[in-house]
């Protein structure tokens, strides 16, 4: 700049606004990398104990199942933490069996469960003589269609659907 104006080219009323010209185009060259750096969450993997509580936050409350494919994708960015570490085969299946445990134990099986148990009640007070027959206006339902409508689920190296 100093060059540019001992050379004439500009006067110094235009050299005012060159310093923010250049921070802007700064910003401009670097966006992608300032985006990546503020939406890193790699540091999950320390705090992985969150997962199986954040799993049964969401099913507890089935209207907030969308929230399932942002919290995994949170947690799946630890895979590039890892692999920059140097982590080798075996501890990313670690991980891997980490996730996949969890979403097994706090989203799928209570979910299943909850279905076949929802099932079997209504079967019974349809077929069956003397059985309490449930109204789901009334008594209200739990409504897990929410979880059964989610796009496959990506995980490390495999989806669940």
């Amino acid at each position: 700049m100093d060059a540019i104006l001992g050379a004439g080219v500009l006067n110094l009323a235009d050299a005012g606004a060159i310093p923010d010209l250049i921070s802007l185009a700064e910003a401009l060259a670097t966006y992608r990398k300032s985006v990546r750096d503020a939406c890193d969450t790699s540091f999950l993997f320390f705090t992985r104990e969150l997962f199986p509580i954040c799993l049964s936050q969401i099913y507890s409350n089935p209207d907030e199942s969308g929230r399932l494919p942002v919290l995994l994708s949170a947690f799946r960015s630890c895979e590039t933490l890892l692999l920059r570490a140097g982590a080798n085969v075996d501890e990313m299946a670690q991980l891997q069996n980490y996730f996949e445990a969890h979403i097994e134990s706090e989203i799928i099986q209570p979910l299943c469960r909850d279905i076949e148990t929802d099932l079997r009640l209504h079967l019974h007070s349809a077929r069956i003589m003397g059985v309490a027959n449930t109204n789901p206006l009334k008594d209200g339902v739990k409504d897990l269609s929410a979880f059964v409508n989610l796009p496959p689920l990506r995980m490390l190296s495999y989806q669940v659907s």
